[in-house]
């Protein structure tokens, strides 16, 4: 996926298919909620099962989560620099996140949230006026909460963060077992494959708790191994977005990069108890078919747009253009480009 999205023109994600991509992304939210087609795991509808037997599984809010960043990004390129972003189109956009956090947001409220923020960072970078920012802020923070009081089980689970030790047999008992698999791998880990707590010790250990898993068998080198290749790739990430003369480039690397950093933080703080917990995996680690794919994928983007932002820098450096490049629209237009 990742060597297959990395040879195609990133830039045809910016015409008129942005809205298939969107379209189809929303659909299948719609889809996962009826109990046919998205049967309830752990008490959740997030997978869409077909194939012999249901055995095979698409995790929609995995495709939905990059959908959006491209449709966003998409959106606020066609907007001049100099000009505001006007409210129409502002409400345009708003609307379709929303409907895209709302849908996840039922049954992946940690994954809804992931969205929202980074949604919100791209209308601050993308030129929305403060104003827009502080509405859309609020609404998308009266949703959240919304979310929170409308399932109990959630409302539990910030009490559970509180004291996870006080409920230790009920509500509390996962988060205490990931702090008990990350403190038993001592200094330096149990071994890689010596680790216990794997065998029915902490429930989703191959997913959402995948780092204790790590700390468990590789100790503080290996976790801290895990964290600085993240930190690696948000760096590199970063770059190509300072790089990029693309608006719409620019955006989507801002996205990718801001999505997969973010993930792992919170995943991070989640197994280590710093902040609630939510059913959120490890980019890349964690098991899982969906947003492993979704996730190369993604890198791929970021790949190609890095590349042609070197070559479009290679062009002006060696003046291999006949005309000067010409700002048009936030980014950089060659002559026969």
């Amino acid at each position: 996926a990742m060597l297959l999205v990395s040879v195609l023109p990133y830039r045809m994600w910016r015409g008129r298919g942005v809205y298939v991509l969107i379209g189809v992304a929303v659909l299948l939210l719609i889809a996962v909620q009826h109990p046919a087609i998205g049967p309830p795991v752990n008490n959740s509808q997030r997978w869409i099962r077909f194939g012999p037997g249901r055995k095979v599984s698409i995790q929609p809010s995995e495709i939905a989560k990059y959908a959006l960043i491209v449709a966003v990004a998409a959106l606020l390129s066609r907007v001049k620099p100099a000009v505001k972003l006007s409210w129409k189109r502002f409400a345009a956009i708003a609307v379709i996140i929303l409907l895209a956090v709302g849908l996840i947001g039922k049954e992946d409220f940690g994954t809804a949230a992931l969205m929202g923020m980074v949604a919100l960072v791209l209308l601050v970078v993308g030129g929305a006026r403060w104003s827009q920012t502080g509405v859309f802020a609020t609404i998308i923070g009266g949703g959240f909460t919304g979310l929170i009081l409308a399932e109990p089980y959630r409302i539990n689970r910030l009490r559970t963060f509180l004291d996870p030790w006080a409920v230790r047999q009920r509500g509390g008992f996962q988060l205490c077992q990931s702090l008990i698999s990350i403190g038993s791998g001592g200094l330096w880990g149990r071994g890689l494959g010596n680790g216990w707590h794997k065998h029915g010790f902490l429930p989703e250990v191959t997913s959402d708790f995948i780092f204790a898993h790590v700390c468990e068998e590789l100790g503080l080198p290996g976790s801290v191994i895990v964290i600085a290749l993240f930190v690696l790739l948000a760096f590199l990430g970063w770059r190509v977005v300072r790089r990029c003369d693309d608006v719409f480039g620019k955006l989507v690397a801002l996205g990718v990069t801001l999505t997969i950093g973010m993930q792992a933080a919170l995943h991070i703080a989640v197994v280590t108890a710093s902040v609630p917990t939510k059913g959120i995996g490890l980019p890349l680690i964690s098991a899982g078919g969906t947003s492993v794919i979704i996730t190369g994928a993604a890198l791929g983007l970021l790949v190609n747009i890095a590349r042609h932002t070197e070559r479009r820098l290679a062009m002006v450096a060696t003046e291999e253009c006949v005309d000067p490049p010409v700002e048009v629209q936030g980014e950089l237009q060659f002559e026969g480009s």
